[in-house]
């Protein structure tokens, strides 16, 4: 598998099991019932999130 490939994969990963549409933000952990997990915000966990977001868009020119 390509580094790219792995890329990909990390990313959609991170989409899938902490996106959070009913806050627009990323969950701090999953499983998070009910949003418990949201309580406080985490800056560096969004920063990394936010990291992740950034290298997808300059390796594949596509916004998520």
């Amino acid at each position: 598998m390509l580094w790219s490939e792995r890329a990909d994969a990390a990313q959609e990963a991170l989409r899938r099991h902490y996106w959070n549409p009913d806050i627009a933000m990323f969950n701090i952990e999953t499983p998070c019932p009910n949003g418990e997990c949201n309580t406080i915000f985490h800056y560096w966990w969004m920063a990394h999130a936010a990291d992740v977001l950034v290298d997808g868009l300059l390796r594949t020119g596509e916004a998520v």
